[in-house]
């Protein structure tokens, strides 16, 4: 044979194999693509091909038989590369059917795949209706179904729209666009149930109908959850607006209100927007030591904190309330709000100062009481009586005048001013003074008022007029015999009622004290009318022991009353905060009662009962007392007693360590300490209190228990009066008291009380007392 020849016969046999593989992979590919649509046609691929290798075959014989070599030749070239082609055709496809095979989740594995899964799935054909082609088990579950039940129905089978109309299958196809919204299902016993459902198109399936996939969720969980969760706001804002004072849920970054109750919104005129707004009716929240912002200490401290503050109601009217606030955190620990919630205690306030008042002006009847037994002249119960004012109401311009009506005329015995000098007598002219002589009423009045009482001819100005005057008449049995005057220079709204109730309760006393004082006067200036100031001043004592005798039994049988009653309430109620306050303050109206009975005895050298008293027990229970005004005063107290000292005294001796620790609190507060030392001698019991003041010098520290003295460049200490009465309350128990320096600097307070009555007339210990 010829080289082209046997070129020709290899180029035909190269193709013959090129067909053999080709079919051979054809053949392999059938299993990748059984139960498809392209099976049979993967099956007359193969049968074509076997066809063309018979047709090749014959060919091949008709050309080797019956050609030339040169035709041989391009023949068998054709047939080799429409072999060689159909071999790449094949190769490529089954690359490509592998290729998709590896890469494609199988029919099973999907099915699996749908089978798992949580939410419910169908897959919807549209042919041309809506019908269900595929569901999973958790569709199966929900509904209630057999698979058998649903495949192949309309989707109306299980499938209602919501409130809103679903978007339509054919429109899904449409658009291409996936559809979300709420529908129900309808299960196998008639019941719907609410779901979110999600529709997607398919492309079409091997039939060419297009299809949808529907994703559904039941809401029915949810629906319920939501129920409970709005149940629970609508309890919780059931409860919050239930509550009867304002309760708000404040954002810290801008104190704005993000919850408020009825009483909360009551509070401002204006529309709800910040806490300081709702409870101030100002722009900037609170700042400073007296109206500190709760809401900052909170974020300071990270813990609940409890303030008072003015709060003003939407007409503007202030309140005091009590402020509770409490920080609200989030997952991240940060505070992000806090609920605040205020508590109106303006009534308990008012109360606290009415107990107050009652018993400040109890103690100022009592004092001046003693004043009246303790001051040496009429100028000394004026000082005293300055004095006493002066711890209640600014006593900067005082003032007494007397009005006798046998002469009728007006003197000024006492008078303290910052402008005017001392008047001198004169008869009973037009100015406010003798305007309050007349009337017989207080008068409190502005410099506008006094301006206007000027112009009215009510008055005539007398003197330089003041910002504010106030003058109580001082009256014995309904008869006015003085005033007593304060008045301001420089401010306007220095007096009120409240300062005009307390003289006009205190004047009476006053009166019969200041009576009292000017009939002793006037004893000592003539032994001439000794007979008949000698009437006056037993007329003035049977006076003071009326008092007495109103203080003792007219006092003290309400005063018993309300203490029993308060007694029981607060046996039944023992949490009550008011009934507890009543308790306490009846009992101190009884005890100030009783001392004032007792205080009378000593300042007539009667003898007082005596009785076991726990001295420590005493003191612990007085130093209660000023524990408000120390802490004002910024002052500390510390106390040095054993665990109890019983003695045989009269309770009055309390006053003692009461006037030592006042006189201290008062005159000492630049040394900012108080020490109360209680120990006892064999034959003595020593009470001392130590201040760091300054000292008393030497050839004062006497005379402070006699009588008012001038210290330091002439201003007024005031020792004397309070100081007195220790004294004589000290003799009555055969006791010493005095005063010494106190190194490096103060005073050291003392009394040194024998343990036995008959040593009343025993030496007084050395003041070398316990360090």
């Amino acid at each position: 044979m010829t080289t082209i020849e046997i070129v020709s016969v290899f180029l035909i046999f190269g193709g013959l194999i090129f067909l053999g593989v080709s079919v051979r992979i054809t053949r392999n590919l059938l299993a990748s693509v059984r139960g498809s649509v392209y099976y049979r046609r993967w099956q007359i691929l193969i049968l074509l091909t076997i066809l063309f290798m018979v047709g090749y075959l014959a060919a091949m014989v008709a050309f080797i038989t019956n050609h030339s070599s040169l035709v041989m030749l391009f023949t068998g070239l054709i047939f080799f590369l429409g072999a060689f082609y159909t071999f790449l055709v094949v190769d490529n496809g089954r690359n490509t059917i592998e290729n998709l095979v590896s890469t494609t989740v199988s029919k099973t594995e999907l099915e699996q795949i749908l089978g798992s899964m949580g939410e419910s799935l169908m897959v919807i054909t549209l042919n041309p209706t809506p019908t269900i082609r595929l569901v999973n088990t958790a569709t199966l579950t929900l509904l209630g179904y057999e698979e058998k039940d649903v495949t192949g129905k309309p989707l109306s089978f299980v499938l209602e729209p919501g409130e809103k109309e679903c978007i339509s299958p054919a429109e899904v196809v449409e658009t291409g666009t996936p559809y979300h919204g709420e529908c129900f299902y309808r299960k196998a016993d008639g019941s719907k149930i609410r779901v979110w459902i999600g529709v997607a198109p398919l492309k079409t399936d091997e039939d060419g109908h297009p299809g949808l996939v529907y994703v559904a969720q039941d809401l029915t969980e949810r629906i319920q959850a939501e129920r409970e969760i709005r149940r629970q706001k609508e309890f919780l804002e059931s409860v919050i607006e239930s509550l009867t004072y304002p309760f708000m849920v404040i954002n810290v970054e801008d104190y704005s209100v993000a919850l408020a109750n009825s009483e909360a919104k009551a509070l401002s005129p204006f529309p709800l927007s910040t806490c300081h707004k709702t409870s101030h009716h100002r722009d900037t929240p609170c700042r400073g030591h007296d109206h500190p912002c709760p809401l900052d200490q909170v974020l300071t401290t990270r813990k609940p904190v409890v303030v008072e503050h003015t709060h003003y109601d939407a007409h503007y009217n202030p309140r005091n309330v009590e402020v509770h606030c409490f920080p609200v955190q989030s997952s991240d620990g940060e505070v992000r709000q806090v609920i605040e919630y205020s508590i109106d205690i303006t009534e308990r306030k008012e109360m606290q100062e009415a107990l107050l008042q009652t018993n400040l002006r109890t103690s100022i009847l009592y004092q001046i009481a003693n004043a009246d037994s303790t001051a040496m002249s009429l100028e000394e119960l004026f000082h005293m009586i300055h004095e006493l004012l002066s711890g209640v109401i600014n006593t900067t311009n005082f003032y007494i005048a007397f009005y006798d009506r046998e002469t009728e005329m007006l003197s000024f015995p006492y008078f303290v001013d910052e402008v005017d000098e001392r008047p001198e007598p004169k008869p009973l002219g037009k100015g406010l003074t003798e305007y309050v002589i007349r009337t017989g009423k207080s008068l409190l009045v502005d410099k506008e008022g006094i301006y206007k009482m000027v112009a009215d001819g009510d008055i005539t100005l007398i003197g330089t007029a003041s910002e504010q005057w106030l003058g109580v008449p001082l009256k014995l049995e309904q008869e006015v015999i003085g005033v007593i005057v304060v008045q301001s220079y420089d401010t306007p709204n220095l007096y009120s009622g409240r300062d005009v109730e307390m003289l006009e309760f205190i004047s009476g006393q006053i009166a019969n004290a200041i009576l009292h004082k000017r009939a002793e006067d006037a004893i000592v200036a003539s032994e001439a009318k000794h007979r008949k100031l000698a009437e006056e001043l037993r007329q003035t004592n049977n006076m003071k022991e009326l008092l007495l005798d109103v203080i003792t039994h007219d006092l003290k049988n309400p005063a018993g009353v309300i203490a029993g009653m308060s007694e029981m309430l607060t046996a039944e109620q023992p949490d009550n905060e008011y009934l507890n306050l009543i308790s306490d303050s009846s009992e101190s109206l009884l005890k100030t009662i009783q001392n004032a009975t007792t205080l009378s005895k000593v300042s007539l050298g009667e003898d007082i009962a005596r009785e076991p008293v726990d001295l420590v027990r005493m003191v612990r229970d007085l130093t209660s007392e000023f524990a408000v005004l120390l802490k004002a005063e910024e002052m500390e107290l510390s106390l040095d007693m054993p665990d109890s000292l019983v003695v045989n005294i009269n309770p009055i001796l309390v006053e003692v360590p009461k006037n030592f620790i006042s006189n201290a609190i008062k005159y000492a507060k630049s040394g900012k300490k108080i020490e109360v030392v209680l120990w006892e001698e064999p034959e003595w019991v020593k009470l001392e209190v130590r201040d760091y003041g300054k000292t008393i010098p030497e050839d004062q520290r006497d005379v402070v228990f006699k009588r008012s003295v001038q210290l330091e460049q002439g201003q007024k200490r005031g020792r004397g009066l309070g100081l007195a009465i220790v004294k004589r309350i000290a003799t009555a128990h055969g006791a010493e008291v005095g005063v010494k320096p106190h190194e490096p600097t103060g005073n050291i307070f003392y009394c040194y009380l024998p343990k036995e009555p008959e040593a009343v007339e025993a030496e007084a210990p050395a003041e070398t007392g316990q360090a």
